[in-house]
């Protein structure tokens, strides 16, 4: 058997994992590298629209044009026999569409009718057309491609219906995260789960685990958690009648935490995209688990007098983002004595360097952000270290990480198998 990462040994984001078999290939996530880690051929295109394995992707040339035959055709060989998406996030699906059509793609029933409503928002055509076809698999439930069994395993993350990966191939087993933590909504019950799995399955320790290690090396800072995350909610929203939050659209348990901690009676307003988000988890997930059922959100409409009647006399959550409504409800309705303006994502985005979103930053130009409140949907290091030692890897593969050998640092008692993009580790 064969491991291949073919992008995520040195970076965040952008993965790509290709396990091989005698008879089987399978490919784990096609991501989109974040922002301010794109690189460029010696022809100036973004890696990552060149990216190209062959048998799993579009062939494409160094234009970044498809290859095609004299007949205009484009050039098809597959080999590749599924693909699995663990999260909806961009960074690992983002390039769903550059594989090729026939090849069967897997992945969470909510995290693909989800990002089928964002790619339905920013008309991703080719994407929405993949995740119509996609096969749905669901936690627990053994998927057998050919002589490669794959099971997914529940995990916390800041993307909802998030998964880790096990496989089970000529006798060897595989755990491939994706992206988790600990300290999330539930974190440690899913890390039960997994652990329960693997003990019904009789296996003791795991032969390779391919672990994310986003939050490495810094082992001695100290990052908030999501209970520390929803303490500061809470006592904010004691303090302020109108609260503008900017966060992910798709970061449900972030705006699951403000619902909560808002004046009972206050709505939660957005613009039509993302109230549909929040319909479909009310609709699904919200029919077993409380803490989803958000039934007091509103699309915003000036000519829904009694919505407007209820956010003035009890106050609002109202969800926004670098577009032309949220501009507007600032505009019409923010005021320095009882607003606050909540920033609740990741702080590069604001800060100079290759990350920095300048349409981000000039749309909150006019404003003074009332607070930072956020926490990361990554494993901090001593998370890293817990989960290891409970599903007791023989070799550790850090992915996902710009300091892959940080990972030797902090579990210096396991074998850490460093790989470079590209590289064949064969077991």
């Amino acid at each position: 058997m064969e491991i291949i990462i073919h992008r995520g040994t040195h970076q965040i984001g952008g993965c790509v994992t290709e396990i091989k078999t005698e008879e089987a290939r399978i490919v784990i996530d096609m991501g989109t590298p974040l922002p301010g880690s794109k690189t460029e051929n010696e022809l100036g295109v973004a890696e990552e629209e060149i990216i190209a394995l062959p048998g799993v992707t579009v062939p494409v040339a160094m234009d970044g044009e498809a290859d095609k035959n004299e007949n205009g055709q484009m050039i098809k060989s597959r080999s590749c026999d599924a693909v699995f998406i663990t999260h909806y996030h961009g960074d690992h699906i983002g390039r769903i569409d550059a594989l090729l059509p026939e090849i069967p793609l897997y992945m969470g029933e909510a995290a693909g009718n989800i990002y089928s409503i964002y790619c339905k928002r920013i008309d991703q055509t080719e994407k929405m057309r993949r995740l119509h076809d996609a096969h749905f698999y669901k936690p627990g439930q053994p998927i057998q491609i050919k002589d490669i069994t794959v099971t997914p395993l529940m995990t916390s993350h800041s993307a909802l219906d998030a998964y880790m990966l096990l496989i089970e191939a000529e006798g060897k087993t595989i755990l491939h995260t994706g992206d988790f933590s600990l300290h999330g909504y539930e974190g440690k019950k899913w890390l039960e789960g997994i652990t329960k799995c693997l003990a019904n399955k009789n296996i003791t320790s795991i032969d390779y685990l391919i672990c994310e290690g986003t939050m490495l090396p810094d082992q001695k800072r100290t990052s908030p958690t999501e209970m520390d995350v929803i303490g500061q909610i809470d006592t904010l929203m004691k303090k302020y009648k109108k609260v503008f939050v900017l966060c992910s659209s798709t970061h449900i348990d972030r705006i699951a935490a403000f619902y909560h901690h808002r004046n009972y009676h206050a709505p939660m307003v957005s613009d039509l995209y993302q109230n549909t988000v929040l319909q479909y988890v009310t609709n699904t997930y919200g029919k077993s688990d409380y803490f989803y059922r958000i039934p007091y959100a509103y699309t915003y409409s000036t000519k829904n007098k009694k919505l407007q009647d209820l956010m003035e006399e009890f106050g609002f959550v109202a969800l926004i983002r670098p577009n032309y409504w949220s501009k507007w409800m600032l505009e019409h309705y923010y005021d320095e004595k009882d607003s606050a303006i909540v920033y609740s994502m990741w702080s590069g985005y604001l800060k100079e360097g290759p990350a920095k979103n300048e349409y981000l930053c000039d749309f909150l130009k006019p404003y003074k952000i009332t607070a930072f409140i956020h926490a990361g949907g990554h494993a901090l290091p001593e998370e890293i270290k817990e989960f290891v030692d409970a599903v007791n890897p023989s070799h550790v593969i850090p992915i996902h990480t710009e300091h892959p050998d940080a990972m030797r640092e902090l579990l210096p008692e396991r074998e850490i198998v460093l790989l470079e993009d590209g590289n064949v580790l064969k077991i």
